[in-house]
């Protein structure tokens, strides 16, 4: 039986190694950065950055700093998606390389906020030497002079769309999710593992995002760092961030006063990459009232995954598996039928 904690409220692949780099695509279809549809409003965007008000936004190293000149785009280009507060546009970076930049349009334009989007440019920043091929590439930031009115700019890597997009237009191939299952894993593995772990807090599949490597291939990484800390002592002591439905119980202000005495660590990650498993293979959401109905779909369809979700969604979090405990978990995973 799996054990997870729902809220009553809630309506052969080989390991790849940091370095690798892809390419950039040819064509983008869409991309959905939002995790809800549409964007917050600048209220909830503060409440849900649990670390701004405690760390001002760090300086970034110089090789992140883009010159504005080298970067096109409008606010009224083809709008790819919502990010938190921001909204994500298509531009163009060096005259060639197509690019998605997140930006805050003018009601969300305050000074936390642009402090919110520049933090989330440092951990990116921190994630990306070495680069690592499932996680997003990032290209740089802007902010203006002291002074100088408008928003500050993240630069990222342009893919195809995002996991839940790809969900909706395609039926996947056991094969081709159980690829997308383990490049996540790789992520994380990439990111749990690091000096000063990041937690990303915020693993649902409207952050994850594909490009296409063949007809039924596709290559995942993990976007969207707006709700991400990184933490020397292995912990965060912060509630709140990341998407309700997806987020681990310790780390949902509705069922804690405070934080757990261990602090919220990566295995909150953990929890939401197996709610996100779950929803990918069943085609649903498991909200409370069709829990049981994907559980059973899920045993009764592919054993092995029902197994990892079990491991993944313990309410426990020294109970659920690490990153790399998922990855020997998937390398081990059947695709038959």
């Amino acid at each position: 039986m799996i054990i997870m904690a729902w809220r009553k409220h809630a309506n052969g692949f080989s390991r790849p190694q940091a370095g690798a780099e892809d390419e950039s695509p040819d064509e983008t279809s869409y991309l959905r950065a939002d995790n809800n549809g549409h964007s917050r409003d600048a209220d909830e965007c503060v409440s849900a950055s649990p670390m701004l008000h405690h760390h001002p936004a760090p300086l970034l190293a110089q090789e992140w700093l883009i010159q504005r000149h080298e970067l096109v785009f409008s606010e009224s280009d083809i709008l790819l998606g919502y990010g938190g507060c921001a909204c994500i546009v298509r531009g163009t970076y060096r005259r060639s390389q197509p690019v998605a930049v997140k930006l805050l349009p003018p009601d969300m334009l305050t000074d936390t906020a642009a402090k919110l989007l520049q933090r989330e440019a440092y951990i990116l920043s921190l994630v990306s030497r070495p680069r690592h091929p499932n996680i997003v590439g990032f290209v740089g930031t802007w902010s203006g002079p002291h002074g100088v009115a408008g928003s500050p700019l993240l630069v990222t890597e342009l893919l195809d769309m995002d996991l839940r997009e790809l969900c909706t237009r395609s039926h996947l191939t056991k094969c081709a999710m159980l690829g997308i299952f383990l490049d996540v894993s790789y992520g994380l593995c990439y990111l749990h593992e690091q000096m000063q772990p990041i937690i990303h807090r915020d693993i649902n599949p409207s952050n994850l995002l594909v490009k296409r490597l063949g007809s039924s291939q596709w290559r995942a990484k993990i976007g969207d760092f707006g709700s991400a800390n990184h933490t020397s002592q292995g912990s965060v002591g912060s509630l709140g961030g990341g998407t309700e439905l997806y987020s681990a119980p310790e780390t949902l202000p509705s069922t804690q006063s405070e934080p757990p005495a261990e602090g919220i660590t990566v295995k909150a990650d953990i929890y939401s990459y197996g709610v996100t498993v779950l929803e990918v293979v069943t085609g649903t959401l498991p909200e409370i009232d069709s829990y049981e109905r994907c559980v059973k779909r899920l045993r009764s369809e592919w054993p092995d995954i029902h197994t990892l979700v079990e491991q993944c969604t313990q309410a426990r979090p020294r109970n659920r598996p690490t990153a790399s405990q998922v990855v020997d978990l998937l390398e081990q995973t059947s695709t038959k039928d």
